[in-house]
């Protein structure tokens, strides 16, 4: 979601205004970005209503209620959410009849029991909970009464709340046997959601569908909701802010796979959140702007070096990467004993209208470049040839990218009056917000503007645990 939430009108007379529940799968997509992500907003007025969200000062999850005008509810986690590769469920259970106040708000995150927070005001006992009552619902952004803000800034899917119950996560995940991850159950396990209740799957034409049986269907409330194919049950791989260089101007947003450097005068590179070391993955990226006269490139790089992700030298050789890319110039370039080039004689531009196929196949260590569909290397790019220029503070010293996780990559030279702006689509089946096509792997996995080369599959979760 970016700019856009649901919202509905609840009934006045929920099944209980002291007992609920509600549970959020979300995939952040910034950090330590204001203004405050929100999940969700409660609103009868302005002295009685309450607001779930990601506190942008510190990532810390908070609760808060208004009630009477007075302070009711205030947790926040000790936990800072700062993974913006995964996804979280986030359930979060009211009874304020319990006697012991710690009862009274319970937090959970995949699955497990929050015990540590930074902050608590618990309710008091038989206190109303605004969960239920609150007049206006708000999914993805605040309600301060006078206008909408704070949206949420990441992928929100499976919203489910219960009027009515103080329910634990067994009710809404269960841990997968193969993989060890906690993902949404398959089907609802709840009898009745209560007179307030819903259970939004957002993965339809209608992100604000009710399937709970109550009928509580949300509207959209502003802008265009995008609904990509990634799910708690099927993460794609985006790109990784938490791997940028510090001090350099590279910002993300459209669920970190809209990439922008603003900065003149600098190199940058960004990995993607999913290492790979066999299979073979199909990526697509599109150049928006910012071409005329920086460089940029995309490519592999080395993965496991730490939480910086070193600096590309696009404007020269992709040394300290220990990779290889292909440059908007027509060069594919890399390191080996020194900077290497070759031209492929096929250069590409902004604009929106060039889009860059990538397939790397890690079983034969060959990296294939498309543009438009069209292979621009042919017979493949041979990684095992890649060294990197820098010494491995975890092994010592030099690598060969042989043997070791790679990762998708970007980088790029920022020169004075360019802005560079690219997206990129790992299956998730959009370009920022545009549809990228109706190509799918060969599982039927990942929406593409072209399809993936033949034994090449979209970069998921599902995709590799079968060939990862």
């Amino acid at each position: 979601m970016a700019s856009t939430y649901l919202t509905r009108t609840q009934s006045a007379s929920p099944t209980s205004d002291k007992i609920g529940t509600i549970s959020f799968w979300v995939k952040r997509t910034g950090i330590l970005t204001a203004p405050a992500n929100t999940l969700s907003a409660i609103y009868q007025d302005s002295s009685n209503r309450m607001h779930f969200y990601f506190d942008d000062t510190d990532n810390n999850f908070k609760i808060y209620q208004q009630l009477g005008g007075s302070l009711s509810i205030r947790v926040s986690t000790s936990r800072k959410f700062i993974d913006t590769s995964a996804w979280y469920n986030i359930v979060l259970a009211f009874d304020t009849t319990q006697s012991t106040s710690t009862d009274r708000v319970k937090v959970y995150v995949n699955g497990v029991q929050e015990t540590s927070f930074s902050d608590t005001t618990y309710p008091s006992q038989n206190a109303q909970v605004f969960l239920t009552k609150g007049t206006s619902f708000r999914i993805g952004a605040f309600d301060s009464g006078g206008g909408v803000s704070d949206y949420f800034n990441g992928l929100m899917a499976n919203v489910e709340m219960v009027d009515g119950l103080q329910l634990t996560p067994a009710y809404f995940g269960s841990t997968d046997s193969n993989t060890g991850i906690w993902t949404p159950l398959a089907s609802s396990t709840i009898a009745d959601y209560g007179t307030n209740g819903f259970k939004l799957k957002m993965d339809t034409t209608t992100p604000g569908a009710d399937t709970s049986g109550k009928s509580n269907t949300f509207t959209v409330g502003a802008g265009t909701p995008t609904l990509t194919q990634g799910s708690p049950s099927n993460n794609y791989a985006c790109m990784n802010p938490l791997k940028t260089q510090s001090g350099f101007s590279l910002t993300m947003d459209n669920g970190n796979l809209r990439v922008r450097q603003g900065q003149a005068g600098q190199n940058a590179s960004i990995p993607c959140t999913m290492p790979v070391k066999k299979g073979k993955w199909y990526v697509e990226v599109q150049p928006v702007s910012g071409l005329s006269q920086s460089a940029v490139a995309f490519g592999i790089g080395q993965a496991g070096m730490g939480s910086t992700f070193l600096n590309g030298e696009v404007g020269g050789y992709p040394g300290s990467l220990g990779g290889v890319h292909y440059k908007n110039n027509g060069n594919i370039e890399w390191y080996a004993s020194g900077d290497q080039s070759t031209s492929t004689g096929t250069t590409f531009t902004g604009g929106s209208v060039d889009k860059i196929g990538i397939a790397l196949d890690c079983d034969n260590t060959k990296i294939y470049w498309y543009k438009n569909n069209v292979l621009v290397n042919s017979g493949g790019f041979d990684y095992s040839v890649c060294t990197a220029s820098f010494t491995d503070p975890l092994a010592g010293g030099n690598l060969s990218i042989v043997g070791e996780y790679v990762v998708f990559m970007m980088a790029g030279t920022h020169n004075s009056g360019d802005d560079v702006v690219v997206n990129w689509n790992f299956g998730d089946g959009f370009f920022a917000t545009t549809a990228a096509g109706t190509a799918s792997d060969a599982n039927g996995q990942g929406l593409f503007a072209y399809a993936p080369p033949t034994g090449y599959y979209a970069l998921n979760t599902k995709n590799l645990e079968a060939y990862g």
